[in-house]
């Protein structure tokens, strides 16, 4: 296998009560018929595929004890478009695929705690992968990174929080994450490092918001979120 098509949907089964995390691919369109070489004729712009010729891959990549929750940045592309993907629920997981084959590793394996939900992955220009998670059994907001050698992992936001994350990554390397924060009434937070260490507001604190929250920057590493 040289490589990998692009990845489209990365999600979550239960059968015969096991948890698989499962990766979808659209593969090449499916072949109407014998190959034929064309007749010479000016090129036209390309259109669309439909739906009836799309092939669909599907990958059983590991099978963890537990995760739940996984979020839209769960799955992230690297430079060589191979997937890496985060998740977890007993421990915070890693996946990703060097274009043979699929490697696995437990980046926060706490066994006094449940880690691992509302994973978010982002790569930085060398590759490595940078994690955001929740901790469920203490409620905080985690982060790690990989930096050439080991995984480094710290707590972000300790005050009932780490739902819902989403994370990019600026122009320093320098995280930025938005989340919630609380129990029954959610509040929308930011989280960002400067260099020095971690800077935390409150967005939107006014009924319940945060859930399913999206983050982007713009210029100058503003942040916009959704």
């Amino acid at each position: 296998m040289a490589g990998l098509p692009d990845v489209k949907q990365v999600r979550s089964l239960s059968k015969s009560g096991l948890s698989q995390v499962v990766v979808i691919f659209e593969d090449l369109p499916r072949a109407p018929g014998p190959a034929v070489e064309p007749a010479a004729s000016p090129a036209k712009p390309s259109t669309p595929r439909a739906p009836e010729d799309m092939i669909w891959r599907i990958e059983r990549v590991d099978a963890p004890k537990s995760f739940a929750n996984m979020t839209d940045r769960s799955l992230v592309l690297d430079g060589s478009g191979h997937p890496h993907v985060a998740y977890g629920d007993d421990h915070l997981y890693h996946a990703w695929y060097d274009g043979s084959t699929w490697h696995t590793e437990v980046v926060d394996q706490d066994w006094n705690a449940a880690v691992g939900e509302y994973a978010a992955i982002a790569l930085d220009s060398s590759g490595y992968p940078h994690v955001v998670y929740h901790d469920f059994t203490a409620h905080h907001l985690k982060y790690a990174r990989f930096d050439g050698s080991a995984w480094i992992v710290e707590t972000v936001d300790s005050n009932d929080a780490g739902e819902d994350t989403s994370l990019m990554l600026d122009s320093a390397v320098h995280p930025h994450i938005s989340y919630s924060s609380g129990f029954h009434i959610k509040t929308l937070k930011y989280a960002y490092h400067d260099g020095n260490s971690w800077q935390i507001s409150t967005v939107y604190a006014t009924g319940a918001v945060g859930k399913y929250a999206s983050i982007a920057l713009g210029s100058a590493n503003r942040p916009h979120i959704a």
